[in-house]
């Protein structure tokens, strides 16, 4: 069974685990990819200071985001520069990893390859994969029905909101996959 849960502000499905990737990338150009992932989350002490008195621990933070993004095998040309100096890709690998870093229990990523080329979606893809194989519960929303394939476990329309059919996606059943979509 089922059990629905709904999440007034956003805040409380971060605290639940959840972490969403948005199309936007929801990401701070002014900031290093470090200084992204723990954006509105810093890490600071000492603990017994008040939270505004405390000083950031940006080189705990800098080290953390490194071992994430090897971990994740994302390679970036410097940690120190900022978002806006990198590439399409480069910034769609952040918004990814650093939903890695907090999330406990599902990222949710909208159509996480939209606005790239093909190098740059093949990057993301392969971290999408390693997510997936690294045991993290991930829900793709796409169009794309190649990546689908490739990435999917099971595939769930949904038009208007509402559930319209499920299968499990092989390159053999896209065309139902697509009649679904589109109603027909």
């Amino acid at each position: 069974m089922v059990r629905q849960r709904r999440y007034a502000p956003p805040a409380d499905a971060r605290f639940a685990g959840i972490e969403t990737v948005y199309q936007d990338l929801a990401l701070f150009d002014n900031l290093t990819p470090g200084q992204n992932f723990f954006a509105g989350r810093e890490l600071a002490g000492p603990q017994w200071l008040p939270r505004g008195l405390r000083f950031l621990q940006q080189r705990r933070m800098d080290a953390e985001t490194r071992a994430l993004l090897a971990n994740l095998k994302v390679t970036l040309p410097r940690l120190d520069a900022v978002v806006a100096m990198m590439s399409g890709g480069q910034r769609q690998a952040i918004a990814v990893a650093r939903s890695t870093v907090f999330a406990r229990k599902v990222v949710i990523l909208d159509e996480p390859t939209a606005a790239l080329g093909l190098r740059e979606s093949r990057q993301v893809l392969n971290l999408v994969a390693a997510l997936r194989d690294q045991g993290n519960a991930v829900i793709l929303i796409t169009h794309n029905m190649e990546h689908v394939v490739e990435l999917a476990d099971r595939a769930v329309v949904l038009r208007q909101g509402r559930r319209v059919g499920e299968l499990v996606p092989t390159k053999g059943n896209k065309q139902e996959l697509v009649s679904m979509i589109v109603g027909a």
